[in-house]
């Protein structure tokens, strides 16, 4: 729910006229005096400007029951009079908490297009069921803020209900298979790079000081790569971005300090990466929502991101513009990574 507040005035002139009489007589002389009193009151008016709210539509909610593993969901937001400052993305599936992404045009406008004023953009989300061969309902909102010429900020919201029902399957013979998977790059002319594996050689308790270290399996794109970012969030909604872009081994808070966007590469391969807590974390259990991993950090760059739910399970695979169609170089990789959650104590 939005207030606005708007201010409607107009000038008023209110003049009040005195009028004093005094008469003195003598015998022969009548004097004869008139004071007149103008007062003015001014009421200042403020500008006012057209209001024109933004709009959020989901435009191919399902109406029947999903029997395929993934449908893609398409959305499309609308500006208005003011700019889209944030996208937010909740999920429910069965009545739990499922999976939530959001960005901020502060922190994420060279990841995403945020619509200007009157400007509108396309999005999509997976619904995605492989695997699993039990029925589950969904609710997906997806919420925008747009910030008006005056600095308020209005929200508006759409909302999807879709249900899930595996398809029926008749086995009449049972076949044992051995497949062997080899990595192939894909026939795209370009494509971003990707991350095989994630293992964390550090436990999943941490205290300041203490350090939590991750061996990243990285694959080039077409071209090399050239940072990852791994977005954390606690149980109270606090949002960490880690940050390295290849000059050392080390992750840092891009919130503390800047990355330096230079020529220095990850390139392909096993990297070992670090973090020192410190006391810039606050207390609480971390999950990791989301990892990009990016060949350039200036516009034209390929990214890939992979989002997470609370449990770790892979979500959905994102390209430029939070696109759910392009190429990387692998498949099917970073399905779990719950045991990359831990508690820090501050």
């Amino acid at each position: 729910m939005v207030f606005v507040a708007c201010s409607n005035g107009s000038e008023e002139s209110n003049e009040v006229i005195e009028t004093t009489t005094t008469t003195t007589q003598e015998t022969t002389t009548t004097f004869s005096t008139t004071t007149t009193t103008s007062l003015t009151t001014t009421t200042m008016v403020e500008e006012e400007y057209e209001l024109d709210p933004p709009k959020v539509l989901i435009t191919n909610c399902p109406t029947e029951d999903i029997n395929v593993d993934i449908y893609e969901l398409e959305w499309t937001a609308e500006a208005g009079s003011g700019d889209i400052v944030y996208i937010g993305i909740l999920v429910e599936k069965d009545d739990a908490n499922f999976t939530r992404v959001f960005f901020t045009k502060e922190d994420n406008a060279d990841l995403i297009t945020f619509p200007t004023a009157y400007t509108s953009n396309s999005y999509s989300y997976q619904i995605d069921n492989t695997d699993i061969n039990v029925a589950a309902s969904y609710i997906i909102e997806i919420n925008i803020i747009s910030e008006q010429p005056n600095g308020d900020q209005v929200s508006t919201y759409d909302l999807c209900y879709a249900d899930y029902s595996p398809p029926t399957t008749t086995t009449s013979t049972t076949t044992t298979t051995t497949t062997t998977t080899t990595t192939v790059p894909p026939s795209c002319p370009t494509y971003s790079p990707s991350v095989q594996n994630i293992t964390n050689n550090s436990g999943n308790s941490f205290s300041p000081g203490d350090k939590l270290s991750l061996t990243i399996d990285f694959l080039n794109g077409s071209r090399e790569v050239s940072f990852i970012n791994i977005f954390l969030m606690n149980n109270f909604g606090d949002e960490y971005i880690l940050y390295n872009w290849g000059e050392n081994d080390i992750f840092i808070q891009s919130s503390v300090i800047e990355p330096r966007h230079t020529e220095f590469k990850i390139g392909e391969g096993q990297k070992t990466l670090e973090y020192t807590f410190d006391s810039y974390l606050n207390s609480g259990d971390f999950y990791i929502y989301l990892i990009l991993v990016g060949d350039n950090e200036y516009s034209g760059g390929l990214k890939t991101w992979y989002a997470f739910d609370e449990s770790g399970k892979l979500t959905n695979i994102y390209y430029q513009d939070f696109a759910l169609e392009g190429c990387r170089y692998a498949s099917n990789e970073l399905r779990d990574i719950s045991s990359l959650n831990f508690s820090f104590n501050n």
